[in-house]
């Protein structure tokens, strides 16, 4: 399969999960699981961006000299917006009302929430090796966000355990996630405004750039 193969594939898992999220934490009262289809939702546009990146950064012309690479920048602010704004929602709505999970419900959600963990672990293994053969940095990159959606429905599958137990923590466990899309939206707006702003690498690197340009027997000095 081809790099945009396999953003697709990323694509429709994460509508997937996220459809069967928002469906299980209505029916269950989750409000966790309401929070988690949304992080999967932002996965969702992040495999679309990815998709797009892939398509289209190779398309150059007199006027676009680079490519269009930039446009995935754009859309990854606009998307760490409206990550903000969710994150708020969920947070005001966890303590501005009564939040349980309903015991008949349970088993659904509690499925689901295992369905979207272990779907969730193995895209992030695949899109990583299928990265790595085909060198694209756009799918090992999205691999780590659908690792943070593994690491969130951890905590709706704590939350249901505690409901289980006896322990109405829910609204609690939707903080929890709630900070964790806080969290992936200042990631990707620090990420995206650096390569907006054409910010320039770290000494470090810029450094060890240098060393092996000086390493070319036939370089004398770097002046810039």
């Amino acid at each position: 399969m081809s790099k945009e193969h396999w953003a697709l594939i990323a694509l429709l898992v994460n509508l997937l999960q996220s459809l069967a999220k928002f469906v299980g934490g209505v029916l269950s009262g989750s409000l966790s699981l309401i929070g988690e289809s949304v992080h999967s939702l932002s996965d969702s546009f992040a495999s679309v961006i990815t998709y797009i990146s892939i398509k289209f950064s190779t398309k150059k012309n007199e006027r676009f000299p680079y490519g269009l690479y930039k446009l995935e920048n754009l859309a990854s602010v606009v998307i760490s917006f409206f990550l903000f704004l969710a994150s708020y929602e969920i947070v005001k709505r966890a303590f501005s009302q009564r939040v349980e999970i309903k015991e008949e419900f349970w088993g659904i959600g509690a499925g689901i929430v295992v369905f979207s963990l272990l779907s969730s672990l193995s895209l992030s293994m695949l899109e990583r090796w299928a990265g790595k053969r085909y060198n694209s940095p756009a799918l090992i990159a999205d691999s780590y966000h659908t690792l943070t959606d593994a690491f969130g429905s951890s905590l709706v599958l704590l939350s249901f355990v505690s409901a289980k137990l006896g322990y109405q923590l829910d609204r609690y466990f939707a903080t929890a996630v709630s900070l964790l899309i806080l969290w992936t939206a200042i990631s990707i707006l620090k990420r995206e405004f650096a390569v907006l702003l054409d910010v320039s690498a770290d000494e470090k690197t810029l450094e060890r750039m240098r060393q092996i340009i000086l390493d070319f027997e036939n370089i004398k000095e770097i002046k810039h």
